[in-house]
């Protein structure tokens, strides 16, 4: 019969060959039958802190569970020690968190906690063939009670008749050897019969083949740390860079090498939602209307929300710009807009929200202007507006910014005019730009959209597309781990993702970000890269020019990165004017 051995496999799919002749196999849980989403395993608690306060069962911010759920841990685990046990018990831990008036219930807030463990998880697809058909008994150093990891492996695909022992169960550890004598008298074989499987070269090497058992090592997981500057964010930012450098993850396959772009703009897009949606409620407005191009992504997101709660607002994608309503009703000539307006609804008296990137607003004072309606029926909600964009018929009574409203907090205003245009790239619905209107086959009124020449209107329609469905997927992936339970996101968690790329973006970002074209240039047959390369010898001989375009760049920062040579640091705009007026040098006008 085989004896006491080791066999180590570089990778779960040459788990099969390691199980060959043994009678019995003893199985590690945690990163060997199933893997998490999230980089570390202490960050499923910033789930269960979302899920507690959205189920009233903690007196805490979500964002502090985390670290008061660790802090009660190591509590019991001393006192379990002080006893002679090697484990405490997911209960000893909620009742502690009671005492402390942490958690209200305590056995229904532990419940919840098994809940984010279970969204958290997905089997190892090859683990779990190797050992489908065969006599297995999972053994987990874990708090939770063997029955509960049990159903997380039943929840992950694993047999409704899994059987499972915890050191939880017996207060004997693999980490002590102890919990391997249990298992080996459970499966009712001799050790020398059993091969145990884990990735801890310790609990589940060295201790398995001193209780006698046959080991095969998989790889031990990696456990990035988490980043300081992401430690004092919003508990969902938090929890999708955890997802981003899991395991797990997987980059989106963006046409082109632009699988990290969506990254920038994943917890801004949520954020956005988030907050158009709560002040729908708070505002008792049933209809929201999504301006085209840049609410194509938010109502997507909206849409996802307002489903999980069962709400029913009404949503529309509205086909309007500024050369569709704006420019004419400037010019008296807005009949083709203001029959498009009545044809969707949008002239009905009432009510209704609508969504932009922003800036200045006159979209929203145009369409309320052409479709006939009191100012204070239509509420802008904006990711920011500029001072200017304060006047009569739209003040923070009609509309609000997420990052900045109409100036105020000028240093969030500050780091978005860096870069607006990436903003608007970002936002940017995969269609051309909306032209005017034209008589449809029904005799109705339909939009036109600018035909972008290709290829370059291929290309940005493919990214735009691809970024969208990056962060829709990552969407999907946070409401999962954390159950709907949605917080609003406060602005500088939102805009963290993105401060790098508007203010001091790498060259190969610049480079990367250049090559798509997405200004709509004044005639309606073109669009145009954000940064108009000027040459080294122009910058030389009119260094007042190369400021004066620097300055109405509508990426700032990408700018001066792409003229400024390596190895010299990124510079802010901010910045560079102030060096340029130390030199005597003042932007052309």
């Amino acid at each position: 019969m085989a004896q006491a051995s080791r066999r180590d496999v570089t990778a779960p799919g040459e788990l099969a060959a390691g199980l060959h002749g043994f009678a019995a196999i003893s199985c590690d849980v945690f990163d060997t039958a199933v893997v998490r989403r999230l980089a570390r395993p202490e960050d499923v608690h910033l789930a269960t802190g979302l899920r507690l306060a959205a189920a009233g069962l903690t007196t805490l911010p979500a964002d502090a569970f985390r670290e008061y759920r660790i802090a009660a841990e190591a509590v019991v685990r001393r006192v379990a020690a002080e006893r002679g046990e090697d484990e405490p018990r997911i209960a000893e831990v909620y009742d502690y968190l009671a005492s402390c008036s942490v958690v209200i219930d305590p056995a229904a807030a532990a419940r919840v906690e098994l809940a984010a463990e279970i969204a958290a998880c997905v089997a190892v697809e090859d683990v779990r063939a190797a050992l489908a058909g065969r006599s297995v008994l999972f053994v987990s150093d874990s708090i939770l009670p063997g029955s509960w990891i049990a159903e997380l492996l039943v929840a992950c695909g694993y047999p409704a008749d899994v059987a499972v022992i915890s050191s939880a169960d017996f207060g004997a550890s693999k980490h002590s050897g102890r919990l391997f004598g249990h298992a080996v008298r459970r499966l009712g074989r001799p050790a020398r019969e059993i091969v145990h499987v884990g990735d801890n070269p310790f609990a589940d090497g060295q201790r398995a083949r001193e209780a006698g058992l046959a080991t095969v090592a998989l790889p031990p997981p990696r456990r990035p740390p988490e980043q300081a500057e992401i430690a004092a964010l919003h508990p969902v930012v938090r929890l999708l860079h955890s997802h981003r450098r899991s395991a797990l993850a997987r980059p989106a396959g963006t046409p082109g090498g632009y699988e990290w772009l969506h990254r920038h703009v994943t917890a801004l897009s949520i954020a956005w939602s988030l907050d158009v949606l709560e002040t729908a409620r708070r505002r008792g407005i049933g209809r929201i209307y999504f301006l085209a191009r840049d609410g194509w992504l938010p109502m997507q997101i909206v849409q996802r929300l307002a489903a999980r709660r069962g709400e029913a607002f009404e949503m529309t994608y509205l086909e309007v710009s500024r050369a569709a309503v704006v420019v004419p009703q400037q010019r008296g000539d807005a009949g083709a807009a203001r029959e498009y307006l009545a044809q969707t609804g949008f002239s009905v008296p009432g009510p209704r929200v609508v969504v932009d990137v922003g800036w200045l607003g006159s979209t929203q004072t145009a369409l309320a202007a052409v479709a006939g309606l009191a100012d204070d029926e239509v509420f802008g909600c904006y990711l920011g507006l500029r001072a200017e964009a304060l006047r009569p018929g739209l003040t923070p009574q009609t509309a609000q910014g997420l990052l900045f409203g109409f100036g105020h907090p000028r240093g969030h205003l500050e780091t978005v005019m860096e870069g607006y245009a990436l903003l608007e790239l970002l936002f940017s619905a995969p269609h051309g730009s909306v032209r005017g209107y034209r008589r449809g086959d029904d005799g109705g009124v339909v939009s036109v959209h600018a035909e972008e020449p290709a290829p370059d209107g291929a290309i940005r329609s493919a990214v735009m597309q691809a970024v969208a469905n990056g962060v829709l997927a990552e969407f999907d992936a946070i409401d999962g781990l954390i159950g709907g339970a949605w917080q609003a996101i406060d602005a500088t968690s939102a805009l963290h993702d993105l401060v790098g790329l508007l203010t001091r973006p790498t060259r190969a970002e610049v480079d990367r970000i250049n090559r798509i074209r997405f200004i709509n240039a004044p005639s309606a047959a073109a669009i145009v890269p954000p940064i108009n390369p000027m040459g080294l010898r122009g910058m030389v001989l009119r260094p007042r020019e190369a400021l004066r375009r620097a300055a109405n760049s509508p990426w700032r920062s990408g700018w001066i990165r792409l003229h400024t040579p390596w190895p010299l640091p990124a510079l802010s705009f901010a910045t560079l004017k102030d060096r340029a007026r130390r030199l005597g040098l003042t932007p052309a006008p």
